[in-house]
């Protein structure tokens, strides 16, 4: 999930909300994560310095630093592997499979 959510946070800054709801968005559904998963991968990024987080109009907005791209970067094939396997794991739900 943290490799997920940090490539998210590198596509756009968002807050734990949008990360939620563009983790569902892309899964079309068929998975909605919690804020216990979230929130805390989210806090979890911060301290180990690959996400900072700013207070932007009262909400906990989360950028990836310089850090976080070179993690990024190193784990490349993760990022890759685990979005297509989610758009197979989504079209088969959906009655259809992807490629």
């Amino acid at each position: 999930m943290k490799y997920v959510i940090l490539k998210l946070v590198k596509d756009k800054p968002r807050h734990g909300y949008e990360v939620m709801k563009e983790l569902e968005d892309q899964m079309h559904g068929c998975y909605s994560p919690s804020p216990g998963t979230v929130y805390p991968t989210l806090q979890w990024l911060e301290d180990e310095g690959l996400v900072v987080a700013k207070d932007v109009e009262g909400k906990k907005v989360y950028e990836i630093t310089d850090a976080g791209r070179k993690f990024l970067d190193e784990h490349r094939w993760w990022t890759t592997s685990s979005t297509a396997c989610a758009r197979r794991w989504t079209a088969r739900s959906a009655g259809r499979w992807a490629t």
